[in-house]
């Protein structure tokens, strides 16, 4: 079995590396639309298209680990209750 400290930390990186991609993502997306002006728009396309794989994997791990680590608190609970 996995042991829960490893879990809770691999966790915390997806979801503050999440936090951060989401942030990257808003920013190249308002900046291909005209809202703000950080950086040229073909450049602020590839950033926002860069971010969609690690995106949509950061979404699915952290809230897949999230649930494993509460069904396995639940479980020892039970055990022990």
């Amino acid at each position: 079995m996995v042991n829960i400290k490893y879990l809770r930390m691999i966790d915390r990186i997806a979801a503050w590396t999440l936090f951060g991609v989401i942030i990257i993502f808003l920013v190249s997306g308002w900046n291909m639309t005209g809202r703000i002006q950080l950086f040229p728009a073909h450049i602020a396309l590839r950033i926002h298209r860069l971010t969609h794989i690690p995106l949509l994997i950061l979404l699915f791990t952290h809230p897949a680990i999230c649930v494993y680590r509460t069904i396995i608190r639940w479980r020892r609970k039970k055990r022990k209750g």
